[in-house]
């Protein structure tokens, strides 16, 4: 039997650096698998600081001036993951809003799911 190959899908909406984003856009957030780690560690970090900061008293601009002071090591942080690769209009080229786009499934080609932008299906 004949092995069977898809033409390439760099036209479709899906497609994100030979990435599949069906999946991610058909139910946003439900699949946590497809986050960035990194990322989810910030937010939790983030609301211990918010926890920590409620404790204190403290005014939502100490807590940003506070956050933002760990930029720098936030950004080294970031750097560790070893699928990070600079570029992209966020830190990491990989970053697709809270997603990793390593984390998806890779792109087979054309699909069922293969939709030009503007076609409605």
């Amino acid at each position: 039997m004949a092995k069977i190959v898809y033409l390439p899908a760099k036209d479709c909406i899906f497609f994100r650096l030979g990435f599949c984003l069906y999946e991610e856009i058909l139910n946003p957030g439900y699949f946590t698998k497809f986050r960035c780690k990194v990322l989810q560690k910030w937010e939790k970090d983030y609301d211990n600081l918010l926890d920590r900061a409620e404790i204190f008293g403290l005014d939502l601009k100490m807590v940003e001036k506070i956050w933002s002071k760990g930029n720098l090591q936030r950004y080294k942080e970031m750097k560790t993951c070893s699928g990070f690769q600079e570029g992209g209009d966020s830190l990491c080229r990989y970053l697709y809003g809270d997603i990793c786009l390593l984390n998806l499934p890779k792109c087979k080609g054309r699909c069922d799911y293969f939709q030009l932008v503007g076609d409605k299906k």
